[in-house]
This record gives C-alpha cells, structure tokens and sequence, in this order.
C-alpha cells in the first residue's frame, strides 16, 4: 500500500509509543483490591482495551457492585501508575521520532490514557515531544476523532494536510478514532492482528514504529 509523504505524524501513547500494557494493568488490579478488598480477576481486554479510563473504572466499580467508588478507583490507579517506572519505549520509537526532528515534520501524542501519566512518561523518557494530549483534553475521546483533531490543530496542521498526516494506532477503538479523521491511519501490531486493523481503516501495519521509521526512510529517497 502505498503512503504519502507526511506533512506531520499523530502517535497513540499506549502500544504505539511505550509498551505500557502490564503497568495498566498491575496498576489497575492493586488499585481494584485496595478500593473493593477483592482481587480483579482478569482484565477484560477485549472489552476494556484503548478506552478512555474513567469508562473503565465505571465498568470494574459497577462489576464490583460499588458504581459509586469508580471515582476512587480512577484516582488510585493514577496514583500507582506515577509511582511506577516509566514504560518501555517501543523499538524504534526514538529513532523515528529523531527521524522526524531531522525532517522538521511536526509530531505529537494524543492518548486517551490520564494526561498526567502521558505528560510523566514522555518527560521521565526524554521523548522530543512539545504537545502531548491526554483524555482529559478532549470533549470526547476515541473512538471519536477529536483527540486527533485537536493535536492537529495544536501541532498547526491544515486541513489541506489532514491526506497527510500519518496517524500511528495499535487498538481497535484508536483506529476507528483514526479512520474518521481523514488522515492517514496506520496500524502498529502490539494487540491486535493485521487483518484486524486494516478492516477498520488502516492503510498499512507494522510490528513496531521500528517499520514506520524505515518506511519513511525509503520515501525520503524518492523524493
């Protein structure tokens, strides 16, 4: 499938960016047992994965049978995740985003993970990344297209440019936010299989930004 050259790239925190999986989850099942004295259980991922967290702590409250402490539940799973060690940056991540630096093509995060957390792991991890967006940031998270929307507009990516710019996503409601954008949706494989992605409006996937970087690197000597 062929690519556009990108004007600007909008990445996904969360399996795009950093492999944060376990710590999500660790975190939310210590925070489960200290709000409800009861052991989670398994996440229910393919029920839970990429969506905005305060759906996800009303979902365990009201699993648990206390919808009222979902709040709690948000709160202190926040808490443990700072208190952690930041996430491990995905292969070639860094080298992509450097990539990007060299051709002065603007770039930014937009998660629907808590900003905090967002804002702390690309700080604790020297990313070069001047607008990072987290779900408190939007009016609505994915899989509606506005977390995108407004990192473009921050990052001052016309609309004219929207065919290209690369939006990289790994989860299913992130590539239905990127589908509807108008961008350029491009899928990363750390949960969900290709055929997955590319049924939902990926134009193309890798296994790792490892493959996004190299792609841009052959577009560059086309040019």
């Amino acid at each position: 499938m062929s690519l556009p050259f990108p004007r600007a790239v909008l990445f996904d925190f969360d399996g795009v960016v950093a492999d944060s999986a376990d710590a999500h989850h660790t975190a939310w099942g210590a925070a489960y047992e200290a709000i409800f004295d009861a052991p989670m259980g398994p996440f229910p991922t393919d029920i839970l994965a990429g969506k905005a967290p305060s759906l996800i702590a009303d979902y365990l409250a009201r699993r648990a049978g206390y919808p009222e402490r979902a709040q709690y539940l948000y709160d202190h799973k926040l808490e443990l995740l700072l208190a952690g060690e930041p996430p491990r940056l995905l292969p070639g991540l860094r080298s992509l985003m450097e990539l990007l630096q060299t051709l002065v093509i603007p770039f930014g995060i937009a998660s629907n993970a808590p900003g905090p957390f967002v804002r702390w792991s690309a700080a604790a991890l020297r990313l070069p990344v001047e607008v990072v967006l987290g779900v408190e940031d939007f009016a609505r998270p994915k899989p509606a297209p506005d977390p995108y929307w407004e990192l473009a507009d921050q990052l001052g990516v016309p609309k004219a440019d929207y065919p290209y710019t690369w939006i990289l996503e790994d989860s299913l409601t992130g590539m239905r936010a990127a589908a509807a954008t108008g961008m350029c949706p491009i899928g990363i494989l750390t949960q969900y299989s290709e055929a997955e992605l590319l049924q939902l409006g990926a134009r193309i996937c890798y296994a790792a930004p490892a493959g996004v970087a190299a792609r841009l690197r052959a577009l560059q000597l086309l040019r």
